[in-house]
């Protein structure tokens, strides 16, 4: 059985890591900008800052017409889209820089200099401080705590389920002979899962053995694909099509989609790490998403895996975090809410429900299971930082102002 692990940013945040949007974005405001369009572009992020920060303390702040707005990476990487329109405007005047005549010139529209700009900034910034980050844990002086956390996940990784849905994920792993085998396809550009990941797991692949109606062979490979890039490399931030672009006229520049478009930057690499992670779904049997909001930026491997659904054992478990849910609360219904809501999304942005009847809707959901607040990647391997919490509450007043 060939189970494969998507796995986001909400991996490194379970290991301490603090790698979401608004830790990275809030450190990059406080950098002094270099030149006019990096100050306007700081300022933007800023606003967002700003509102997310109301948005905690119950202030109202109207209707929002800046292009970032959200607190996950892919409300950032929507943004990305959206500031086309915004730099093009405010350089509408600047002479195009092409040569009409010279068929190897590169074509650059009014301000999409200034964004390259921008984006280069802040893809540096965030390389190095996820880079100063990683450097801070200890994987070496943690390795047992590793492997026992990370061996007991991959032969429980379905446990949190209810019964009858562990026994539907557990159904393909018994017959005779059958063996497990994982692979992860990571959509972060840090280390810390390949660095886990060793450790749990021998020379040869293999993790261990499981009495799943009898004893049952689990092995992995080590070595995620990095589907985004990693950072001993380029890393990738972008957009999923050029529909996601909001300039029409940046739309069809070749050089614009080969940076910002996630297929074509991946395409003009040329590493075939796209068609590896597509052939690595393509033949699996289970699908697991852990750490990722499933957002539009990545729709086109949503889509791919809802093409999967067609074959009729193909199955997919959700691993969704909501801040507001606890597992001991007496009331059931905010769970079933919450995974009625995780799988409607999927089907949606898979493009699942489009055209389909209520039978074929009911088939989908009874084939996706969703943990909800899981905890099998949770283990503190970042150590405590003394000035966090004092700092966290100095920027929170300076963002108030």
């Amino acid at each position: 059985m060939n189970i494969k692990f998507l796995i986001g940013n909400g991996f490194d945040m379970a290991l301490g890591l603090k790698s979401s949007y608004t830790d990275v974005e809030r450190a990059y405001c406080r950098l002094i900008p270099k030149s006019k369009s990096l100050m306007d572009f700081s300022q933007s992020l800023y606003k967002s800052l700003v509102r997310e920060e109301n948005k905690k303390e119950g202030i109202a702040d109207g209707q929002n017409s800046e292009p970032f707005d959200g607190v996950n990476w892919s409300n950032f990487e929507l943004g990305m889209g959206k500031y086309t329109a915004v730099v093009s405007k405010e350089y509408e005047q600047v002479p195009n820089v092409t040569q009409e005549n010279d068929p190897l010139f590169d074509t650059r529209e009014p301000g999409m200099q200034e964004y390259e700009e921008c984006m280069q900034d802040f893809i540096t910034f965030l390389s190095n401080y996820l880079k100063d980050m990683e450097k801070r844990i200890s994987y070496e002086a943690k390795q047992t705590e590793i492997r026992d956390k990370f061996k007991d996940a991959f032969f429980n990784f379905y446990d949190e389920l209810e019964l009858s849905y562990r026994q539907q994920i557990e159904t393909p792993m018994q017959p005779l002979g059958t063996a497990v085998n994982f692979k992860f396809i990571s959509f972060n550009y840090t280390h810390a899962l390949e660095q886990c990941l060793k450790y749990a797991i021998n020379s040869n692949g293999e993790i261990g053995t499981k009495d799943i109606s009898g004893i049952k062979r689990f092995s992995a490979d080590s070595r995620p694909i990095y589907l985004h890039g990693d950072l001993s490399t380029h890393i990738m931030a972008g957009l999923n099509d050029k529909s996601q672009i909001a300039n029409p006229i940046w739309q069809e520049n070749q050089r614009f989609r080969e940076r910002f478009i996630k297929d074509a930057f991946n395409k003009k690499l040329g590493t075939l790490r796209e068609s590896q992670a597509r052939n690595e779904i393509k033949s699996s049997q289970l699908v697991c998403i852990f750490g990722m909001s499933m957002g539009e930026t990545d729709r086109l491997w949503w889509e791919l895996i809802g093409e999967q659904f067609v074959r009729p054992e193909f199955q997919l478990l959700i691993y969704e975090y909501n801040p507001h849910f606890a597992r001991d609360q007496a009331y059931g219904g905010t769970e079933f809410d919450i995974v009625d809501d995780v799988k409607k999304h999927f089907l949606r942005i898979s493009g699942l429900a489009q055209d389909a009847d209520r039978e074929k809707i009911n088939g989908y959901m009874n084939r996706i299971q969703v943990v909800v607040n899981s905890k099998i990647f949770d283990i503190k391997l970042m150590p405590d930082d003394p000035d966090e919490t004092a700092e966290h509450q100095e920027e929170k007043v300076l963002v108030m102002q």
